[in-house]
């Protein structure tokens, strides 16, 4: 377990406890901190509010692209927009190095 990163997850679990409106990007950070010092539930508690936030970021997106009149710089906006974040969920599941620890876990496969 590494020092730092067990430091970084106690930082988010304070930050977490006293904002109510978490970003997507502050809890992939803290689940990868999690998952290096260890604290595999805590990691996938966090990993799991991530994707759950982002994928509903997409469905909001995609309504978003359905809807009339749409300039083709917002349309450009919100393709980059979901294409990030459909990366980012690739990217979770299957290459992030810092999320060894939990993609060993058998219910890692269940969040994706």
């Amino acid at each position: 377990m590494s020092a730092e990163h067990a430091k970084a997850v106690r930082h988010f679990a304070q930050a977490f406890a006293m904002d109510v409106s978490v970003k997507p990007e502050n809890l992939y950070e803290a689940a990868k901190a999690a998952a290096q010092a260890g604290d595999l539930e805590r990691g996938m508690r966090w990993l799991a509010e991530d994707l759950k936030l982002r994928r509903e970021r997409i469905t909001a997106t995609e309504r978003a692209l359905r809807e009339d009149g749409l300039t083709d710089e917002r349309r450009a906006i919100l393709e980059g927009e979901r294409a990030r974040d459909l990366r980012h969920i690739e990217r979770a599941s299957a290459e992030d190095p810092a999320l060894a620890n939990l993609r060993a876990l058998p219910a890692f496969a269940e969040l994706f």
